[in-house]
Formats: structure tokens, sequence, C-alpha cells
């Protein structure tokens, strides 16, 4: 990695028979504590976005500090591209593509771990690495690397998108993988029950499990149903023509970048029609209980919410983070801290989750407690809930809630890859201004919580897991 040297002026050396300095009249000093230093001018470079004719977005933010690039490539081909006859299609073929280097790239004839190996080092020798992420709405590919080898990075990314090896060998495995990460599903309390709320919660009109609410990993018989033929059509007709947005963070030549993209094809093929979601039914919230052989028990209680474009996307997160996101909220606050003398905790462990998505969002509100506490912690999550509902959050509760809102947004952009994903994900689902987000939370306020928990609290699912045999 190359290092920075910082240069200062240079400054003759004092000669040994040089005069004396002539005497200066004293000179008043500032205490330290008092002292005010001019702040380092620093050049910024704006964050572009561009719409290329051939209706690829590229989004650049130019960073300077470290000749180090990041380029995320996010491919719209969501949950909504899912049936319950294809379900886990994305996850099968991106675990498949992983396999091996894509066309060009890899060493023709190696399978298993080579073909794995040639795929790394592909990277590897631009300085980097590649990997791919499947979300509720993306599929993401993404490469870091050297900066002088941005260009490169991004052309290993674009052939491993649009010309994987996909061989038998490669399906084969990734058939292996999937099964063994549904079984580890089913050992996952957590997931397990959340995904059985989820599909309660996202149907279609017919009643019928449609988008979020097909199970991530597929079933048996989708995944029976995958034939090898059928997930490389899958590929050629749903992934390598949908719609994508580029983001590069880093320091890179933004003009490389996006002569490469305005080279791909035209055309948006494959993408998915806008799923429709029945509303729950509020007068009776539907009901999961299941028993698995735990110590402890858990209850989970899911709200469906609007999309993360629409207006009251903010104050819903700054709602979650005011109810179960820190310590300092009201479900921690009174399930885990505010007991009398010498009784114990009511939960063992409590929290709220926001999931924000393209066309519907989720709040769960979950806890872990003793058999014998399930009722009681219920009621105290649903009371919370009313709460919300019924009384504006104090001045000193919205702050906090809204504190830790923003820091979570911050800590999601941390590092050079991460601001790489989150700068294409916004505008790939309709959020072009991402950066604004900190900016429309601080602008919450109290009434807008109050007005929000009031519109989408209603209907909900809730699960409870119990110990038993």
């Amino acid at each position: 990695m190359k290092k920075l040297l910082l240069l200062g002026a240079l400054v003759p050396a004092a000669s040994a028979c040089a005069a004396p300095p002539a005497k200066k009249a004293p000179v008043k000093t500032t205490p330290t504590a008092a002292r005010t230093t001019a702040p380092v001018p620093v050049a910024v470079v704006p964050t572009t976005l561009q719409k290329l004719p051939n209706g690829v977005t590229f989004v650049a933010r130019p960073d300077k500090w470290a000749p180090r690039v990041a380029i995320s490539l996010v491919i719209n081909v969501g949950a909504a591209a899912e049936t319950t006859e294809t379900a886990g299609w994305r996850r099968l073929l991106v675990n498949a593509m992983l396999r091996g280097a894509p066309q060009g790239y890899g060493v023709e004839g190696t399978s298993g771990i080579e073909a794995a190996e040639s795929l790394a080092r592909a990277a590897e020798k631009l300085g980097g690495s590649l990997g791919a992420t499947v979300g509720d709405d993306f599929v993401e590919i993404f490469v870091t690397g050297d900066s002088r080898s941005a260009p490169q990075l991004l052309d290993l990314a674009l052939a491993f998108w649009q010309k994987p090896r996909l061989s038998d060998d490669d399906i084969k495995a990734a058939r292996e993988r999937t099964q063994s990460q549904l079984d580890a599903d089913d050992l996952d309390t957590a997931s397990k029950t959340q995904a059985a709320l989820r599909g309660q919660l996202f149907r279609d009109a017919r009643g019928e499990l449609s988008a979020y609410g097909l199970p991530e990993l597929g079933t048996e018989a989708s995944l029976a149903n995958l034939t090898d033929q059928k997930l490389r059509e899958l590929h050629a007709t749903r992934l390598a023509g949908a719609r994508l947005t580029v983001a590069a963070t880093g320091d890179f030549d933004a003009n490389a970048l996006r002569e490469r993209l305005a080279a791909l094809p035209s055309g948006t093929r494959g993408e998915a029609a806008a799923p429709f979601f029945a509303p729950p039914k509020s007068a009776s919230p539907a009901l999961i209980v299941r028993e698995l052989p735990i110590p402890a028990a858990w209850i989970f209680v899911s709200y469906p919410l609007v999309g993360n474009t629409h207006p009251d996307a903010p104050a819903l997160r700054v709602l979650a983070s005011a109810l179960g996101d820190s310590r300092q909220a009201r479900l921690p606050a009174r399930l885990l801290k505010n007991q009398p003398m010498g009784a114990s905790p009511a939960a063992i462990s409590v929290a709220a989750q926001f999931i924000p998505r393209r066309y519907a969002g989720e709040l769960t509100v979950f806890a872990q407690t003793s058999p014998q506490s399930v009722e009681r912690v219920k009621n105290a999550l649903l009371d919370e809930i009313r709460k919300l509902r019924d009384t504006p959050l104090p001045a000193a509760e919205l702050q906090a809630a809204k504190t830790y809102a923003r820091g979570s947004w911050s800590v999601e952009r941390q590092n050079l890859r991460e601001r790489a994903f989150q700068t294409a994900l916004a505008p790939a689902l309709g959020n072009p201004l991402d950066a604004l987000w900190p900016a429309r939370i601080q602008a919450v306020t109290s009434a807008d919580v109050q007005r929000v928990a009031k519109k989408y609290l209603g209907a909900y699912a809730v699960a409870l897991v119990m110990p038993g045999e």
C-alpha cells in the first residue's frame, strides 16, 4: 500500500558563527485552552449522480484520502421477481456465480475449490476483492481494490454480472450450500419466526405469499423446480438485463468508469411489477405458536409499514429508535430496568427492529422471557405501542431517539465498501438524495411520531415460541 508522505518547506540550519538574534519585546501568549486554530481547508468533491443514455445510473463519490476504491453494482432484481414456484432463485443463482471466475477471467476446466480460487485470484491481481449480496430489493456485486485498477475492477464486476461461468458443477455446489443454509435456518429461532411473520404480513389479494413474504432461501419444492436450465434462463432474462445502479467511492477517475458504463447495451429487461400486499385484518391479528426445544420463550409482534421512499419513513425510523433500539429506549427501560425492589427483570432481552424496503417496510418488536412471563411481556409490548399512539414523545426522549437514528445511519457508512453500497442503494430504490436522510430525521417532531404510530401501528401479527419437546 502506498504511503502518503507530507513534506514541509526546507529551512537552512543556523550557522554556528551567526550573530545572536536582536532582543524583541515580549509577546503576549494566549492560554492553551483559549487558543483557536483556523481549520485547514480541505477540498471537498461533491457527489454526482448521472443517468446515462443506456439507462445505467452512475453515482460518483470521490474521496482522495487513500489510493483505494470501492465500486458497488446494485441490480434491480428483488423479491418481487420471485414467485412461490421460483422462491430462492436469486440466492441460488448468486451462490452458483460465486463458484468460479466469469468468462475470460478463470482457468478453463477448473472446478470446485480451484474455480472459487480463480475468482479470488482475478480480483487479487487488481489489488482487491469481489463479492456479492442478495437483499429484499436487489442483488449487489461489489469490488474493492487499488485506485490504479479501478477501471479493471469495474470490468471484472460487469463480467461477473453478465457472463458468469454457471457450469453444472457450480450449480450443484450452490444447491448443496443452499440446502445447508436451509438446515441452519431451521435451528435459528429468531430468523425462522420472523420469516413466518413475514408470511402473514405480505400476501397478495388472493392470500398467497408475495415478494417479502416468500422464504428468502426458497423451499424444497421451489428449489427442485429450479432446474439448471431454468436457473440459466433466469440469469439471462432477469438478472443480466435488469436496471443497474453503480456507485464508486474513494480515489478513482470518474470519466474512465463512466465510459465503461456508457458502453453497456441499453435496456431494462426483467423488471418485475410492484407487488400488492393485502392489509392484515386488524380485528383478529394473525397468531403463530411454535414449540421448540429451547430454555426460554420468545414473543414477536410485527407491523407492516410503508416503503422507504414514503414521506413517513423518517418518522417511523425515529419511532422504532424510541421504542427499542437502545438501552435507554422504552421497551428496555420497562422490561429490563424499572422493576420493584429485589424483583428480577421481566424479560431476558428486548428490542425493536425497523426494516426499510422499497415497497413495504416492517417494524418488529421482540422479547425473550420465561414461559411464565409470556402474557405479561406480550401485554407490555402492546402497551408501549399504545402509548406511542396516545401520547406525544417528551422532548428529551425524542432527541435521544433522533440522535440514535442519525448515529446508526453514520455507522452504516463508516468504511469505503459500505459507503459505495449505500450510495448506490439509495437511488436504486428511489431515494436519490440519501445524504439528506440525517436532516430528514432531525426534522421529525413528536407530533410526527404520534401521527405515524396512529396511522400504521394498528394491524399486526404475533408469534409465540414456547419451550417444548
